[in-house]
């Protein structure tokens, strides 16, 4: 059987040795075919990265510039620093009165306790010294003094004054009642006076001179009280 067999091939292998010949030729054809095939993957795989990579690099030169070169945490240093800046400018600034009757809420405070003060029993006179900060000061106390029917009269101050407000009187009599009463009405007004720096209650002097003190209250026709304006607040 063996020997038919072998026989058979020998009788044919003329003929089939031109399809072997085919079968390789198109087996290394393919071996080469995907070999290129593999390679025009690679290399559009390959440029597919490169610009990838080229657009990432671009945007990182582009927050590097606008961070101006700045590494990660000393970007968010200068943004936390940006952002304390407009926190600080969107603070409203303080309302400052270092004349604490500058408001209107303050006017009407002294005016309202003023109503029981005994005007009656003496004269006032206000001394100042011609300034900036005395004349304000003066103005408004003098407009809450009209706002309650209280009738004063005005000296120029021969000699420098105390800060704030500070009332004098003689020793006995109305004119001590008068200024001890002004006295507590002032200080228990809660006026108040800032500036930058500082800040407090408008506190308010009190001294008594004796009766013979004749330039006190000169031209006087009744007790007088004198209440002298300062040049900034006490």
């Amino acid at each position: 059987m063996w020997e038919k067999a072998w026989e058979h091939f020998e009788r044919e292998r003329h003929m089939i040795r031109p399809a072997w010949k085919g079968v390789t030729a198109l087996v290394l054809l393919a071996s080469a075919a995907s070999i290129l095939l593999t390679r025009i993957y690679d290399s559009d795989r390959a440029t597919v990265l490169e610009d990838r990579i080229g657009a990432l690099n671009e945007q990182l030169e582009m927050y590097r510039d606008r961070l101006g070169g700045a590494s990660p945490d000393e970007a968010q240093a200068k943004i936390a620093a940006l952002q304390a800046q407009i926190d600080k400018l969107s603070t409203p600034t303080p309302v400052l009165h270092p004349n604490p009757l500058e408001t209107s809420d303050a006017k009407w405070g002294l005016a309202k306790n003023l109503q029981g003060f005994p005007a009656k029993d003496c004269e006032l006179v206000i001394v100042s010294l011609p300034t900036n900060y005395a004349e304000h000061l003066g103005a408004d106390l003098k407009s809450v003094l009209q706002m309650v029917g209280l009738k004063y009269r005005e000296q120029l101050a021969t000699a420098t004054v105390p800060s704030g407000l500070f009332l004098r009187s003689e020793e006995t009599g109305p004119s001590r009642d008068c200024a001890n009463s002004l006295f507590s009405i002032l200080n228990g007004s809660n006026l108040a006076w800032s500036k930058p720096g500082a800040s407090g209650n408008f506190g308010t002097g009190l001294d008594y001179f004796s009766k013979e003190s004749k330039e006190e209250c000169a031209g006087a026709t009744m007790p007088c009280v004198r209440i002298t304006v300062g040049n900034e607040p006490p």
